[in-house]
C-alpha cells in the first residue's frame, strides 16, 4: 500500500468536503517549496486549471521561484 498516496487522498477529500478543490502540487518537500510566499500560486485565488498551469510553469523554470533549501 502506498501510504503517501493514501494520505493525499484523505486530505484531498477533506479539502473538497469543506468546499474547495484540491490541487496536488507534489511531495511535501517539492509542493511546499512551490507554495512559498512570492510564488505564483501562493495566496492567490484561482481555478484548478490555472493552478495546474502555474505549477507546470514552475516545473519548467525551477529557478524562477523563491525557495529555501
Amino acid at each position: 500500500m502506498d501510504w503517501g498516496q493514501k494520505i493525499k487522498d484523505v486530505v484531498s477529500k477533506l479539502i473538497e468536503d469543506i468546499g474547495f478543490k484540491a490541487v496536488d502540487s507534489g511531495s511535501l518537500r517539492e509542493g511546499g517549496r512551490k507554495q512559498q510566499p512570492g510564488s505564483p500560486i501562493y495566496n492567490n485565488p484561482m481555478t484548478v486549471e490555472v493552478a495546474y498551469k502555474r505549477l507546470a510553469e514552475l516545473d519548467k523554470h525551477d529557478n524562477t521561484w523563491p525557495h529555501r533549501d
